[in-house]
């Protein structure tokens, strides 16, 4: 059965030149091509450049023929030989069996200033073997994709092997503090943990049905569900940037826990009142480690970039467009914390959806450079929504992939816009709109894109030509999917 024209683009996701980011048809559908691509992509795009300690490509046998479990030992004997005797004890407590669910008795700022105290750049590549396989981040590569597990690998190695040594042990120990019999989900999570780079791929991956259902449900919860803010330094961090005039003449009260964290920012509910009324609002945030953590993984995307297209032969790459994506992934990226930008795009997303079926929180005007305050969207998850009704379930989703395809194609306005980055913790139902059952609302407009007439007539046009097999049309528009259109190259063209 051939799939209507609302299911191809659904999937596509709709994209074009934007103002800020600059996101494209063709850019988007590289971004999620496949499961395995996505995940090689934002590893590449987040590895640093100081590798020196390092020896890569990895050989091919490696992945055959490694024991994480014995390499372990053998490591530990060696680094063990470093230690003073309270510094073995800390070990001895550490390998001793433990009962599913329990801790290590040992409290974790021993663990770390022993870690400290070792000297790892002799083996700091085995450490960063042996962490990779504990932590499960290779199975996030799917089995039909497996081909792409060494360059995982290597990635990752060489991400790991960058961070520096304190954000390397903080990631041993978050392993080593899982409680006994953990899943490969939560060691996964607890990889990520602090890395905005890869929590990202992580949402972009949350829904993909290739991975083990285990994993997409771990992912998920970095969609909204993360907990790495504390409440009363987010609200301290907030009064400070608002100035105590702001909170007094708005009579803002804070909720006493954080509403929901994802992998850049944190949202606290709030009240305020005015002349009119007390609304509910929320107020959002970047992760102050973010602001730091993020630029230091996007500043060597382009030699990271250089370093594996130079390896191309090696990792299978063929004709991978690799430099292009690892561009569209960074500039993604780097958009996530640009505060002023997003507060831009959900200004005009207000103003372009205003009476539609679809709701935009409204932007307060004493939103600053470092806080975005916009109305509280009482609803849940649109994976979430209606549990139960099937009928209304399709119906949701009929109506989702009408908003996100069918009215961004066929907008009456000269140049409509369309969310880019809408994963289920930007996309939600609401449920207190007794008028609409059926009512959507777009959050987090980091990512955002404008789509102009004219191209959206080519892009029908492509569809139809697709649809009916008619090769010429297909020809004439193909230059909808990319980024200036059709290259005047004609080595270029006979390539398209």
């Amino acid at each position: 059965m051939t799939p209507r024209p609302t299911i191809v683009l659904s999937r596509c996701l709709l994209a074009s030149s934007a103002p800020t980011p600059a996101l494209s048809f063709g850019s988007l559908r590289r971004i999620t091509l496949t499961a395995a691509g996505t995940f090689v992509l934002v590893l590449v795009a987040a590895i640093p450049a100081a590798h020196a300690q390092v020896d890569l490509p990895t050989p091919m046998d490696h992945y055959a023929s490694f024991d994480a479990n014995l390499a372990g030992f053998s490591l530990l004997n060696d680094l063990t030989s470093q230690l003073d005797p309270q510094g073995r004890l800390i070990v001895q407590q550490f390998m001793a069996p433990r009962a599913a669910g329990t801790l290590p008795p040992v409290p974790r700022a021993n663990a770390l200033a022993m870690l400290r105290s070792l000297n790892v750049d002799s083996r700091r590549q085995d450490i960063l073997d042996i962490l990779i396989h504990q932590s499960s981040a290779l199975d996030v590569v799917p089995e039909q994709a497996a081909r792409w597990v060494p360059l995982v690998h290597d990635s990752l190695v060489f991400f790991l092997g960058g961070l520096g040594d304190e954000r390397l042990f903080e990631r041993i120990l978050n392993l080593l503090y899982l409680p006994a019999g953990s899943s490969r989900g939560d060691r996964l999570l607890e990889f990520t943990d602090r890395t905005p780079a890869l929590q990202k791929i992580g949402q972009i991956l949350a829904r993909n049905p290739d991975l083990s259902e285990d994993i997409r449900q771990s992912l998920q919860n970095l969609e909204n569900g993360m907990s790495t803010s504390n409440r009363d330094e987010l609200v301290a961090f907030i009064e400070a940037e608002l100035g105590r005039e702001t909170i007094d003449a708005h009579q803002i009260r804070f909720a006493d826990e954080i509403l929901a964290e994802a992998s850049v920012g944190a949202v606290i509910r709030a009240t305020l009142s005015d002349e009119d009324a007390t609304r509910e609002v929320v107020f959002k945030i970047v992760k102050p480690y973010v602001l730091e953590a993020l630029p230091q993984e996007l500043a060597i995307m382009d030699e990271l970039a250089s370093f594996v297209q130079t390896r191309g032969d090696f990792y299978g790459l063929g004709d991978v467009p690799l430099s292009n994506m690892f561009r569209d992934v960074r500039q993604a990226l780097s958009s996530e914390i640009r505060i002023v930008d997003e507060q831009h795009n959900l200004d005009r997303a207000e103003g372009y959806y205003a009476g539609s079926r679809i709701t935009v929180p409204h932007l307060y005007p004493f939103s600053t450079e470092r806080v975005t305050v916009m109305d509280f969207i009482r609803g849940d998850k649109i994976t979430d929504a209606l549990d139960g009704d099937a009928a209304g379930r399709r119906e949701m989703a009929r109506r989702l992939a009408d908003a996100l395809t069918v009215d961004a194609i066929f907008s009456p306005t000269e140049e409509a816009i369309f969310h880019g980055d809408p994963h289920a913790g930007n996309v939600f139902h609401v449920s207190n709109d007794p008028a609409d059952r059926y009512r959507i609302a777009l959050l987090d407009w980091g990512l955002y894109g404008s789509f102009p007439r004219a191209q959206r007539k080519q892009l029908v046009q492509l569809v139809l030509g697709v649809h009916l097999g008619n090769a010429k049309r297909v020809r004439n528009n193909a230059g909808a999917l990319l980024e200036g259109g059709l290259p005047a190259s004609p080595n270029d063209l006979q390539k398209i």
